[in-house]
């Protein structure tokens, strides 16, 4: 049932977990390489680790289960702390990778809207927002492999 209603809504032909996000959409429509569409998977990943290292809910309801959210409870041990710090770490750098962009803010937010957020309708966007989309995830496909070969 889901993937005819993903069939009919969003002209899919397509039974794979690509159709099943905007990202993996964008992809399949040929907007976005498979290689722009892995490195705004590790960013929505490292992204998810934050929310979860530090309590706060997943921003986009798509994404989790509605009825199972919550915080810590108040008392935090020192694995989970590091675990937090390490995700917050890695939330900033990622965020300072996106804002170093030119046009870094609206870069910024077109990634996040688009990876996170998974906001459907961004699937038919711009080219002014498609090259912002691709100017981040080109940004965080340079960092990372800096990162790697370090």
């Amino acid at each position: 049932m889901a993937v005819e209603a993903r069939k009919r809504i969003h002209g899919l032909d397509h039974a794979g977990a690509l159709s099943g996000y905007t990202l993996g959409r964008m992809n399949l429509d040929g907007r976005i390489s498979d290689a722009e569409r892995e490195a705004g998977d590790d960013y929505a990943t490292a992204i998810m680790r934050y929310y979860r290292a530090t309590g706060i809910p997943f921003p986009s309801a798509r994404a989790q289960d509605l009825f199972a959210i919550r915080g810590h409870d108040g008392d935090v041990s020192e694995s989970k702390q590091r675990a937090a710090t390490s995700a917050s770490k890695e939330f900033m750098h990622l965020e300072g990778v996106l804002l170093k962009c030119t046009d870094g803010p609206q870069v910024k937010s077109t990634v996040y809207n688009v990876c996170v957020m998974d906001i459907e309708h961004l699937r038919m966007m711009s080219e002014t927002q498609l090259m912002w989309l691709k100017r981040g995830l080109h940004a965080l496909m340079f960092d990372k492999g800096l990162r790697s070969a370090a």
